[in-house]
């Protein structure tokens, strides 16, 4: 029972394994392929939380997943990402919306902050609302942008596969030496 148990969950630990390399691999190729955008997978974009702006909420380090939506589906209260003039990402709480469908704006302001932001935020800045934060993951995804990263991500991989490919070839000569000399006498 008990071998069953770590099988299907070594089964289920690889299968997420292989899913998160897929999107990771996915979203590198993505963001080397288009340096100036932002790389989704299904509308979902990853961004690093590098300020205390949105204390408590959110802390430097967290790692947010922004989901791509449509301005008009924007309200008070949520959480969103857009782009300013500068090029920076900013991730802020929507404190207002100004104009109607065919001209809307969007008033922000970072929950630990005393002030609005300074400029409204327009629909074609938007990047997208915050769907779900990871906490913590944001510096280990930073880690994982550097050259050296990505090789060392895949060295580790190599190991662990390795190990585990021994470990059950060790396994198994263990268990065809073993299985004649255990004989059980039933009653």
């Amino acid at each position: 029972m008990l071998q069953w148990v770590f099988r299907l969950s070594a089964c289920v630990f690889t299968i997420v394994l292989v899913i998160f390399i897929t999107i990771s691999l996915l979203l590198i190729f993505k963001a080397r392929i288009n340096p100036g955008e932002i790389p989704a997978v299904w509308g979902y974009k990853p961004m690093l939380v590098l300020t205390g702006s949105m204390e408590p909420q959110l802390q430097p380090g967290d790692m947010i997943i922004a989901k791509e939506v449509e301005a008009e589906k924007v309200q008070v209260g949520d959480i969103i990402t857009y782009q300013t003039s500068g090029n920076i990402l900013v991730t802020h709480r929507v404190v207002g919306i100004c104009g109607s469908n065919n001209k809307l704006a969007f008033k922000t302001k970072g929950d630990a902050n005393k002030f609005l932001d300074r400029h409204l935020v327009s629909p074609d800045q938007l990047v997208g609302a915050v769907a779900f934060c990871i906490p913590g993951v944001g510096w280990v995804a930073e880690f994982g942008k550097q050259n050296q990263a990505v090789i060392i991500f895949l060295v580790l991989l190599i190991v662990l596969l390795t190990s585990a490919e021994i470990k059950y070839i060790i396994i198994n000569i263990y268990l065809r030496k073993t299985a004649g000399k255990f004989k059980f006498k039933y009653r």
